[in-house]
């Protein structure tokens, strides 16, 4: 009786926030983060290493960033090594669920260069200055695939950054450095400026304005909000929620790595994530921004006042050089009928974010941090929506690292880590024994250890694979319409094992 008490209390829960988001003007939209992530029709997209056609490792981090794999060593490899003990992963040791050690911020490892201002003070920069788009021009071309109604959103998209910053986008098939966006498996970009052509890709539920212009903050050279250095203090990551294989997507970068330009970290950041994707990963330390975060509506004030720092758009477009009130900053250009070169503050509406300086009477409150529960989240879930489909494929069995992190619920994996014993140390990406054979356990130990521990032989000696493979057919045959939903961590330990005999049989 009384878990029916319970279940009744939390679907009137459920219907009271239905009703109250109502009367506040209808449904929450959908986070980008979960545009982001249900855009890709095969979660394999969101594995860390992924072969190449030509043969070439590419890197895919944060869900939509690519990266080379040098790129990737110098930006992880360095590293200090994270000790997370014996949960792997796991939020320990902190009442917010918070994770101790290393975890994530935004944004550029770009430099504010120095164009030509002899008296001006350069703000603490990284050494990658080749990421900036020379002389502020970003240019690009557009697949064939892309319908009027496509290259209508794509230019209202490119419109948000060059109606507010210096950015100029100019169209070139030619350019050698040039962004090319194309049809693709989901929604990604790399970071800045590239000395080839570089792809922006955007499958067809990637194409609207909040996706594309987020996928040229990449472009540009952004990486996430809530990946910058001092994002803890404004958000606490309960990897609790987060699948195994996602966790390093969300461990934080460090000042040597990301530049701020002493720009406020940002709830309403066009490049920060909500928890649509993942519910309850990522928690405001300021309540009132909880459901802010995640928003695609356009550029945030912050937004538009770090791509002008960046890119010292003031300084070079000629204006002369001032202090603005309330962390303002300026504008070169005219401005909704203004002057150019005047200060511009945050006016706290995302949908029209900047308002004059000399309109305000004070700056804006800044936000309210304050002790927040880690919401108790259900990890018996899926992730992908598409999850009864893989099942009836047979993903269950033939996939099962990947289906165990994102078709828990409907693999009938759940109990997974119950009791008190330890996760099942198992890789967490398909091209773990790829990367193991090329030496990566070494170069880039902090993050082999997360995603590969079967490949870099960091867990315990499996027993014998052909054994193993025996229960495990044995099992399925006893469950003709599926897996049973698992309660024995023990059963669900020896299942697990498999994965990592056969890579390392295959590989080894």
């Amino acid at each position: 009786m009384r878990w029916i008490l319970e279940l009744f209390s939390v679907a009137c829960l459920t219907l009271l926030a239905e009703l109250t988001n109502a009367a506040r003007g209808g449904k929450k939209h959908m986070s980008i983060d979960k545009q982001i992530m249900d855009a890709a029709p095969d979660a394999g997209m969101f594995d860390v290493f992924h072969m190449m056609p030509g043969g070439d490792f590419k890197v895919m981090t944060e869900l939509d960033i690519l990266l080379t794999l040098d790129q990737y060593k110098r930006l992880r490899g360095k590293r200090q090594k994270v000790s997370s003990g014996p949960g792997r992963g796991r939020a320990n040791g902190n009442r917010n669920g918070r994770r101790n050690g290393n975890q994530n911020w935004r944004r550029s490892r770009l430099v504010n260069r120095r164009r030509g201002s002899a008296g001006r003070q350069k703000r603490k920069a990284d050494q990658d200055e080749s990421l900036l788009w020379t002389d502020c021009k970003v240019y690009y071309e557009v697949d064939e695939s892309f319908t009027t109604e496509d290259m209508q959103t794509l230019e209202t998209a490119i419109s948000e950054w060059t109606s507010v910053t210096c950015l100029e986008f100019i169209k070139s098939s030619t350019a050698t450095s040039r962004v090319q966006f194309k049809n693709g498996a989901g929604c990604y970009s790399m970071i800045g400026m590239q000395p080839e052509p570089q792809v922006v890709a955007l499958a067809p539920t990637c194409r609207t304005k909040g996706i594309i212009a987020h996928e040229i903050g990449h472009a540009i050279g952004w990486y996430h909000e809530h990946m910058r250095p001092d994002r803890d203090s404004f958000v606490s990551i309960n990897f609790d929620a987060i699948p195994p294989r996602y966790h390093i997507n969300f461990d934080k970068y460090t000042n040597d790595e990301i530049n701020d330009h002493d720009v406020q970290y940002d709830y309403t950041s066009l490049m920060h994530y909500g928890n649509d994707a993942l519910p309850g990963s990522i928690v405001a330390l300021d309540p009132s921004f909880q459901d802010k975060m995640g928003q695609r509506e356009g550029l945030s004030f912050k937004d538009i006042k770090l791509a002008n720092i960046m890119y010292d758009c003031a300084n070079i477009m000629g204006c002369t050089q001032r202090t603005c009130d309330f962390d303002g900053f300026q504008l070169y250009k005219s401005y909704k009928g203004s002057s150019s070169c005047q200060c511009w503050c945050d006016s706290g509406d995302v949908s029209d974010p900047l308002i004059l300086c000399s309109e305000l009477d004070s700056a804006p409150p800044k936000p309210s941090i304050r002790p927040t529960e880690t919401p108790v989240v259900d990890l018996c879930r899926d992730v992908r929506s598409n999850c009864p489909e893989l099942k009836a494929k047979g993903d269950c069995m033939s996939k099962l690292s990947l289906m165990m992190d994102i078709c828990k619920q409907t693999c009938g994996f759940c109990g997974t880590g119950e009791g008190g014993g330890p996760e099942p140390c198992m890789d967490h990406d398909k091209g773990c024994p790829m990367m193991a054979a090329a030496g990566l356990c070494t170069t880039l130990e902090p993050v082999m250890e997360k995603q590969c521990p079967a490949s870099c032989n960091l867990c315990p000696s499996p027993p014998d694979p052909c054994q193993i493979q025996k229960q495990v057919m044995a099992l399925a045959a006893h469950y003709p319409n599926g897996t049973p939903r698992l309660t024995s961590f023990s059963l669900l330990t020896v299942i697990v094992s498999v994965v990592a005999v056969l890579h390392h049989s295959d590989y080894h």
